[in-house]
């Protein structure tokens, strides 16, 4: 209860009084106590919201314990249902086995009635047979007649006793019809050993690296296999000592020149190339096979190998549907497939730009491939570049392969940007919508003149892609100083 407690006694007096009732000491004025039954009220209802609190906590428990229980009940109902649905199975299942019974025993008298007939005929054949010395030349042309009709029909029962006898024993004994069928396939492969077929193509295959003991794990080239790539290759006169040089090309020429070739070459899948241009070869296998996959999945091809059938139309078509796929459609992006669902927009967002970006700047500048391997491959700027894994850097055009290779002029062009005031910072930059940063890149690049490009002396995409349709040096052959 409100009241105005005594200086003196403390004892806690009514408002109206004027004296202390205990000790008759004179109380404050009415202001003051005003003002203390005022804090004294404001105390009350703190506490009061305290209180509140509390009681509201415990009914969030509450509902929470509600949930629990309910979700608790709908576990036990699946659970239920399970073993509802496995009992039902189990009878189906039973039901299932007394009708194959029911079958074998029906099969087991129809063999005995036919092996009964085949005992009778084979038993009235020896009479025949002892009666054939007796005849005349007449009666024996009318017996052999009726022999040779009988002889059909016994033969024709025995084809069905035989027939029902293989069913009850592959009811049995299922592996007894595997082996008749695998002694049929023996004779079909000595068949084709002893009457050889022309040699095919040769093809090309993805194998792990070699263990420490010379084995060798051999599988289907897959996008995410760190292996490198050997070329199949007959040995014969005109392949023996053939050396090509694979450069670096678009993923639209390398898909053609993939499965195609040229006019001067066939296709790359088939070459045998030195051992420096293995690591290359492995890159551009990863680049197809990754294609290929998305052209199956999709279900724009039946089978892989019905790639190498078509007509380039129709090839270039497939490509162009499955790099769509790939660059814009894919549900992780152009990145790794194990990406964190929360990453997987920005991720699309800023692969899909820097494949605009690549594929302007070089159009213009060529940059060499480094030999250093990076973690991270290129982007807007090295912060930007953590959010990119290094296995996207196939996925990009043009080229398909080591997108590394942009990191300086990148680098080059966002400092243009920032000296030319066209943006602020690297941060600055890096938070710009798609439409601006692309503005921002096409002034960057308009600005560069002679003295600012980027030249190592590598050959451009132009030169690669006539050296890959144009230059198959034989031994002894040396290359121009063009390329």
């Amino acid at each position: 209860m409100l009241g105005i407690p005594c200086s003196e006694c403390t004892h806690v007096n009514p408002p109206i009084y004027a004296k202390c009732f205990a000790c008759a000491t004179p109380l404050p004025d009415d202001k003051t106590k005003v003002q203390l039954l005022y804090d004294e009220l404001r105390v009350m209802q703190a506490r009061f919201a305290q209180m509140d609190d509390v009681a509201s906590t415990c009914t969030a428990t509450q509902e929470e314990q509600l949930r629990n229980k309910l979700a608790l009940e709908a576990e036990w109902e699946e659970v239920e249902r399970a073993k509802a649905s496995l009992v039902q199975e189990k009878e189906l299942q039973m039901l299932l086995l007394d009708e194959q019974e029911h079958a074998l025993r029906t099969a087991q008298a129809a063999w005995k009635a036919k092996q009964a007939t085949l005992d009778q005929g084979i038993s009235s054949m020896s009479k025949q047979d002892s009666d054939e010395e007796t005849l005349t030349p007449e009666q024996d042309l009318k017996s052999t007649k009726g022999a040779e009709a009988r002889e059909e029909g016994v033969g024709d029962c025995q084809k069905s006793v035989m027939n029902t006898h293989d069913e009850v024993n592959n009811t049995h004994h299922p592996a007894a019809s595997g082996k008749r069928k695998r002694d049929s396939t023996d004779i079909v492969n000595m068949t084709t050993i002893n009457n050889p077929v022309e040699d095919s193509p040769p093809q090309g295959r993805l194998d792990r690296p070699s263990k420490k003991d010379g084995t060798r794990h051999t599988t289907l080239g897959s996008p995410g296999d760190h292996a490198r790539c050997v070329i199949a290759t007959q040995n014969t006169a005109q392949n023996q000592g053939r050396h090509v040089d694979v450069a670096e090309v678009g993923v639209r020429t390398l898909w053609k020149c993939w499965f195609l070739g040229d006019k001067t070459m066939k296709p790359l899948r088939c070459l045998h190339v030195p051992g420096r241009n293995v690591p290359h070869m492995y890159e551009s296998g990863i680049v197809v096979q990754k294609l290929v996959y998305i052209s199956v999945a999709h279900a724009m091809v039946s089978a892989p190998d019905a790639l190498t059938l078509m007509a380039e139309p129709t090839l270039m078509a497939i490509f162009d549907r499955a790099f769509d796929i790939l660059l814009h459609h894919n549900p992780e992006g152009n990145l790794v497939d194990n990406m964190n669902d929360e990453n997987t927009a920005r991720s699309a967002l800023i692969a899909s730009t820097l494949v605009q970006m690549m594929y302007k700047a070089r159009q213009s500048l060529e940059i060499p491939r480094r030999e250093s391997k990076l973690d991270l491959i290129l982007a807007v700027s090295r912060a930007l570049a953590r959010l990119v894994s290094r296995q996207c850097q196939h996925w990009f055009t043009p080229p398909a392969t080591h997108l590394e290779q942009c990191q300086k002029l990148m680098d080059h062009l966002v400092q243009v940007a920032i000296d030319a005031k066209f943006v602020l910072s690297k941060c600055v930059l890096m938070q710009l919508p798609t439409v601006q940063l692309m503005e921002v890149f096409d002034q960057a690049f308009a600005q560069r003149d002679g003295s600012t490009d980027i030249n190592y002396g590598f050959m451009t995409c132009a030169q690669a892609i006539e050296l890959l349709q144009s230059r198959t040096l034989l031994p002894g052959q040396k290359k121009t100083a063009a390329t």
